[in-house]
Parts: C-alpha cells; structure tokens; sequence
C-alpha cells in the first residue's frame, strides 16, 4: 500500500515500513531535543510537548502517542535512557516508564529497528521484542520476558546467572561505561525490551539485550534504569530461564 509523506514539497509515495522507519528517527531527535530543555514546572513535562505529538501523530504515528511515546508501532520505545551526562530526578505525576517521568536529557542506543544496526555482519536478527497490550491512566501492560540475574561489579559490571559462575557478558547501564556503572553487586530482575543477533555464518551469532530494571510495588513494575548486556560468543538469553508473560508498569 503506498500513502503519502505530509511534506513542504510535493507529496511523494512512499511505503508504510519507510515512513515508521522515518518517523522514528524523526521521534528520537525531538525527544533528545525537546528533553535537553529546562522546564520551569514538572507539568509542563509533556504540556509542552504536546505540538511534537500532534505533528509526530499526524505525519507518522497512526496509533497516536501514548505518554509522549510511540508504543503501538514502536513498543522498544520504552529503552530510552538518561545520558552520563545527566542527573535523573522522577518526577511522581508521571509513570516511572517514560521519559517525561523524568527530569534529564533522554538518549536512545541508536535505531528502535535494531535491525538496521550492524549492516557489516553477514547476519542480524531481532526478537524478545515487547508487545504493547494496553493502557489505563498510567498503568501500561506488557507482553515480554523478564529475567534475573546477578550483577556483580568487581572489577567491572558484569551479568552471570544465578547462583553460578556462568558469566553471560558485561552490563551497560545508560551510557556509562562497565567501570563507571552505578548498579551495586546484587540479583536483579529486568524486563527485555529487545534483542539483537548477529554475526557471520561460520560462527555462533552473538547477542545485545536491551533491557529495564525493574522495581516490583506489589504487582506493579517500577523502571529504574535502561541496561544492554553485550553476551560473548556462543552464549544466549535463554540461558538465564527468561521467563513469558504479562507485565504490568507504572
């Protein structure tokens, strides 16, 4: 089906996978723009987005924003993540899962496609990627794996499976880098928001798993932070026993 760009020039056909795939980087530099701004109050959080939303909406997003977010076609639009640069305060008005929650310039690790990461490998693929299932008020409900795992941070921040010494790859919290993490040694429980595979065809594939920590009040998931875990050759999730099912933030 070929539907047309809103442009200054004369409209041009182009496909619906081409436009999502504009749309989201168009989305990724407003957000990075629009959250590097300081706001006066904390209601003006998304107040003062709402013109990107209508225009975001009406040029790409035909599910709407929801909280400021494209998560009925982009739903690993929920790995955004606070540059080392910035100093997060939450802000309580709003759900702790998106950005306009908190106070701080907000990045994203390149493409939401991550397919359109590491073109140099011979073989790339995506899955684990969450579903957008619903939301209430602040409530967003979730289809996606959720893992545990040890963190242990001597010398640098790494990930093993519980209860083993079976080393799966170093941690990346935000952008920092592994030595300058601020997660303590401890077992953690993340959801997955999306992982990558690639590599050659001679070779096992290799993985990186974008991932939110997550705080559990009552039956409720918490976000605490964004973390990718970088897993070395031959080693793969399902290791960890991740585990399918509804989740549901705040």
């Amino acid at each position: 089906t070929e539907i047309y760009t809103l442009s200054l020039h004369d409209a041009l056909p182009i496909s619906r996978a081409k436009l999502l795939s504009m749309g989201e980087e168009d989305y990724r530099l407003c957000v990075r723009n629009y959250t590097i701004r300081d706001m006066t109050k904390d209601s003006d959080s998304l107040n003062a987005f709402s013109g990107i939303v209508g225009y975001l909406t009406k040029a790409y997003f035909r599910g709407g924003l929801i909280w400021g977010m494209p998560l009925h076609e982009f739903p690993q639009a929920l790995r955004w993540y606070h540059s080392r640069t910035a100093k997060p305060r939450r802000r309580d008005d709003f759900p702790s899962w998106a950005w306009c929650g908190w106070k701080g310039r907000v990045e994203y690790s390149g493409s939401l496609d991550l397919l359109k990461e590491k073109r140099s490998f011979a073989r790339v693929e995506t899955d684990l990627t969450v579903k957008f299932v619903g939301i209430d008020a602040q409530i967003l409900t979730v289809q996606g794996y959720q893992v545990t795992l040890d963190i242990r941070t001597e010398p640098f921040s790494e990930a093993f499976i519980p209860d083993t010494d079976c080393l799966l790859g170093p941690v990346l919290e935000r952008d920092f880098f592994p030595h300058e993490s601020k997660l303590t040694t401890g077992r953690y429980e993340f959801l997955v928001v999306e992982r990558l595979k690639y590599g050659d065809d001679d070779r096992p594939l290799r993985e990186t798993v974008h991932m939110l920590l997550l705080e559990w009040d009552g039956g409720f998931g918490k976000r605490k932070t964004q973390v990718r875990i970088s897993l070395g050759c031959g080693l793969n999730l399902e290791m960890a026993m991740p585990r399918f099912g509804m989740v549901r933030l705040k």
